[in-house]
């Protein structure tokens, strides 16, 4: 069966790269661009992205989605809160409109009574709230009807370990991607092996072989 579409929801691991100019290869590498080269490829991810928003974007394509489709989500950890953008910052993704940012977002709405260190305060309850027992396992459970609801073959995988009970049926977390790929680098490797020349101090996103890799695997996976 030939693909039509790869719909790809996500956070920054489904919205950016290894950047070339940190790269010991020199070059960037991505592995939504490599699938791209095969695929027509429909992003829908941003940095910091929270599950919520994910799960919104993933429901408004279903009406366009058809059997010959793919879906990958990549989930972050379910405790991520959002805000709402200002009107006038709305994101458009491939015509769908994004009026929220996740916590850790560049705050793109206008707070006239509270600065961005207020606003964070007097929200982090929606973290502890996300993540308590009942949050989690309503969002389990979502996740689960969302890929029965799909049309088309669906792909789940985190960057995130889940705990026994929370992980959705057919979800990649961490410690399933560690062994089906066998390597797992960051771009904090990077910079710790090459003492400072490459990669990026704190920076805990995949290095390029990880990248690579990843791609491999998706795609094979998008092939079964």
């Amino acid at each position: 069966m030939s693909i039509n579409n790869i719909y790809i929801f996500g956070d920054s691991f489904s919205a950016n790269g290894s950047p070339f100019y940190r790269n010991e290869s020199g070059k960037p590498v991505f592995w939504v661009n490599m699938i791209d080269i095969h695929y027509p490829t429909l992003v829908y991810a941003e940095g910091s992205r929270d599950l919520q928003t994910i799960l919104d974007s993933w429901i408004k394509v279903l009406p366009n989605v058809n059997k010959n489709d793919c879906i990958v989500v990549g989930l972050p950890y379910f405790s991520r809160w959002r805000i709402p953008r200002d009107e006038t910052e709305y994101k458009i993704e491939n015509e769908q409109i994004v009026r929220h940012i996740g916590q850790h977002g560049p705050m793109e709405i206008k707070v006239e009574t509270v600065n961005r260190d207020g606003l964070e305060e007097r929200l982090f309850e929606n973290q502890i709230m996300n993540s308590s027992r009942a949050s989690s396992l309503n969002y389990k459970e979502v996740i689960e009807s969302l890929t029965k609801l799909s049309k088309c073959k669906v792909i789940l995988w985190s960057w995130a370990r889940f705990k026994e009970g929370f992980k959705p049926k057919g979800l990649y977390d961490k410690t399933d991607l560690e062994k089906e790929l066998g390597y797992w680098g960051t771009m904090q490797d990077v910079f710790d092996r090459t003492n400072g020349e490459y990669g990026n101090k704190g920076d805990f996103h995949w290095d390029e072989k990880t990248q690579k890799l990843f791609y491999e695997f998706i795609k094979k996976e998008i092939e079964k």
